[in-house]
């Protein structure tokens, strides 16, 4: 077989057993982004990644995921949809803040 891209090489957690992942994301607090029409990253990835970090995750901080509906990688939204994740975001942070 030929050989895989660098960036694929190079990922971070390739090799990485489970329990070193969780220690590695036990402080973690993570919000993964994704619209169901982006052309780069499928949403099914984002779901999978969502999932296996929750699964990982042995603390009470949260790894969510926020879901577009209608909308592609950022061009074309209205402005309803853009202050609408802004808040998300912002919602957010300032709650793992304790703001």
């Amino acid at each position: 077989m030929g050989r895989r891209p660098e960036r694929v090489r190079r990922f971070p957690l390739r090799g990485v057993v489970r329990d070193e992942l969780r220690t590695r994301f036990e402080t973690l607090v993570v919000l993964f982004k994704t619209a169901e029409g982006d052309s780069r990253v499928l949403p099914f990835h984002a779901r999978k990644m969502t999932a296996r970090m929750q699964e990982l995750n042995t603390s009470d901080r949260p790894v969510l995921l926020r879901e577009e509906r209608d909308t592609g990688h950022g061009t074309g939204k209205s402005t309803e949809m853009v202050v609408r994740e802004k808040l998300d975001e912002r919602t957010f942070l300032f709650e793992q803040l304790d703001v």
